[in-house]
């Protein structure tokens, strides 16, 4: 298979997410030692249906030069 082809084949799917959170006082100043981060991420290859695979197949033997 084109390296192209694999390239676009390879659906990786990644989700990154930081939650930030503090207290504030009423003149705009953040309470020290109140703040705190959390971060989450996940990453995921999904199987791409067999359509979309020939289709992306078909357009790189159509247009070689993709």
């Amino acid at each position: 298979m084109d390296a192209l082809l694999q390239l676009l084949l390879a659906a990786y799917k990644m989700c990154d997410k930081a939650t930030v959170s503090y207290v504030k006082l009423p003149d705009g100043k953040i309470v020290n030692g109140s703040e705190s981060v959390s971060y989450d991420n996940r990453t995921a290859d999904p199987h791409l249906p067999d359509f979309v695979r020939d289709f992306i197949g078909s357009v790189l033997r159509v247009y070689p030069g993709l």
